[in-house]
């Protein structure tokens, strides 16, 4: 039966005509100082067969995890068609694409179905999603526990294996923590408990965090399959630049605090990273960008809110932050200058109201490390290198102000580079800064709280960032088990037009 879907899955999904990696922009047309017509510069009409195509790649929309919007008829106006192909590349495109792009695309590129073909995810993991997403719709695959009567009651505090079955029926609602393996998932637990109050609470039954008749009742009560947490790990895989297999990039799964070196759909390196903080300003963004530079032995820029938190705990004067190894440079408003080594003319710059600019050599020091990893328009994130080794060591690993820290950073320079082992072995024995290039390896950081393991099972992540509630709330879990679940039926319609 599985083998089956699996063909049916793969027959419907389109297969990618660029590279794995949506990286390039499209080619602009050279600019002319003559002027353009109304025909080059007008929306280009859409044919047949692109409508066709657009029409056949819409059907295919439930099993990326999208609940259908209306199509069109087939005859329907052009300005119609690029109306709905501009839906579809909000589906498709990766989040970087600006509005403005996709306008562009649904106006000039044509075919539009190719262009939108060439989105399609066609990655091993992000097609093993849509199987499973299909086996869960059709309830082949469902899995809800049924928790037994206990000879005992199950209340905080209590070990035995009915908890661990709660724990589980919980977790399919989005309730509890992932993250809680081995014996510990038959322990009721402080989490388990505001778990279950939660539960509870939403289901109207009064709030004793114990499991009694009642509440067992309830819980083994059979509940229409959810598969809106696979259509959001869908929907965050498309969000990122990786469509396909084919070549060699990093993907960093800030869930699982860990990073793949990857080639051709293989992982040949892994290793434990250290994320951002959970709070707004210092979290991590889920981003796809071209690793630019590799530079060995640099120097720190400290951002301007990072200077701010030097200055609470170091001193709010330049000279503390110097003997703490700091190069300071003010500019005032005349735009005199205090470097701390050149005498300034007039009186003292006022800290207080002076431009600072906060500099940390290349050094043993370095917050950075020997290593940094430069990444493309991402405004100031980037891998690298550290000092602080303890974090590495613990499950939850969020202590950066938004960068990636990685563990083993000469193995990740050295597979980066690969024709200049000796080269980089001479570099980082050094202390001179020295920056190298990378050729077409991109990196992906992906944020997923739904992956699947080798053998197809769903493994949960922790929520890190806390922004698994708002993004569920908009996927109608119901309406999308429904079009999953008739997508025959729906395929025999489009074929009849």
């Amino acid at each position: 039966m599985v083998r089956h879907l699996l063909t049916a899955l793969l027959a419907v999904t389109f297969v990618a005509t660029a590279a794995s990696d949506v990286e390039a922009r499209p080619k602009r047309a050279k600019s002319s100082k003559k002027v353009r017509t109304k025909t080059n510069d007008g929306p280009k009409p859409i044919d047949l067969a692109d409508r066709k195509a657009l029409l056949a790649l819409h059907a295919t929309l439930p099993l990326h995890g999208v609940v259908p919007f209306a199509p069109p008829e087939l005859d329907a106006s052009d300005a119609t068609f690029r109306r709905f192909g501009r839906k579809l590349l909000d589906v498709f495109a990766p989040a970087r694409w600006s509005g403005k792009r996709k306008n562009r695309a649904a106006a000039r590129n044509r075919p539009l179905a190719r262009e939108l073909e060439a989105l399609v995810p066609t990655h091993h993991r992000y097609v093993a999603l849509q199987a499973k997403l299909l086996l869960v719709a059709k309830g082949i695959e469902h899995n809800q526990p049924i928790i037994k009567k206990p000879a005992y009651k199950v209340r905080v505090g209590t070990t035995s294996r009915e908890v661990g079955q709660l724990r589980d029926r919980l977790l399919m609602e989005g309730l509890g923590s992932p993250n809680v393996k081995g014996r510990l998932r038959n322990y009721f637990d402080k989490r388990l408990k505001w778990a279950m109050w939660k539960w509870q609470k939403k289901n109207g039954l009064p709030k004793t965090v114990i499991l009694d008749h009642t509440t067992r009742r309830r819980l083994n009560k059979p509940i229409p399959p959810r598969v809106n947490h696979l259509a959001l790990a869908l929907k965050r895989w498309r969000d990122i630049g990786l469509r396909g297999d084919a070549g060699r990039h990093i993907l960093v799964h800030l869930n699982d605090f860990e990073l793949e070196a990857i080639e051709e759909g293989r992982t040949v390196l892994d290793m434990r990273v250290v994320i951002g903080k959970a709070t707004e300003a210092d979290a991590t963004p889920a981003l796809s960008a071209l690793v630019e530079r590799v530079v060995v032995n640099p120097a720190w820029i400290v951002p301007e809110r990072i200077v701010g938190e030097l200055r609470d705990r170091l001193g709010d004067s330049p000279d503390a932050l110097r003997e703490a190894g700091y190069e300071v440079t003010l500019k005032d408003a005349d735009g005199r200058v205090d470097d701390g080594v050149n005498a300034v003319e007039g009186p003292p710059l006022d800290p207080k109201t002076a431009q600072w600019r906060v500099r940390r050599p290349p050094g043993d020091d370095n917050p950075l490390g020997k290593v940094k990893f430069a990444l493309t328009h991402t405004d100031g994130i980037y891998l690298h290198d550290t000092t602080s080794r303890a974090p590495f060591a613990r499950d939850v690993r969020t202590e950066s102000h938004g960068c990636v820290r990685v563990e083993s950073p000469e193995a990740l320079t050295h597979w980066l580079l690969p024709e200049d082992k000796q080269l980089i072995a001479d570099k980082l024995a050094g202390t001179a800064m020295a920056t190298m290039r990378p050729v077409n390896v991109n990196a992906h950081l992906v944020y997923q709280t739904i992956t699947l393991d080798p053998e197809g099972k769903v493994v949960r992540h922790a929520d890190v960032y806390n922004r698994d509630a708002a993004e569920l709330a908009a996927i109608d879990n119901n309406a999308l088990v429904e079009a999953v679940a008739g997508h025959g039926t729906q395929d025999e319609s489009l074929n009849k037009r």
